[in-house]
């Protein structure tokens, strides 16, 4: 099995749609386990239907999350292989 990343030391290499598992702290203090994609940051370089996406920061998109729950990812885990 693998071990919880921080994410100060790496961050996925492959992002949406693919998932992995992520250690949450909200801003009231306490912590819970997600599926999430980790959305890479664009320079503002990239176009879709032929326009030109604003520059971004990374960012995670959570599975089921409302956006009003403010979040801090801290640590993050691949998925484990599926069983055979």
């Amino acid at each position: 099995m693998s071990e919880w990343i921080n994410v100060e030391e790496r961050l996925p290499e492959s992002f949406y749609p693919d998932q992995v598992l992520v250690y949450i702290m909200t801003m009231a203090g306490w912590g819970f386990v997600k599926f999430a994609s980790w959305m890479p940051p664009d320079d503002g370089n990239t176009e879709l239907a032929g326009m030109k996406l604003d520059p971004r920061p990374g960012y995670w998109e959570l599975e089921g999350n409302p956006e009003e729950i403010p979040f801090k990812v801290t640590h993050w885990m691949p998925l484990p292989e599926l069983p055979k």
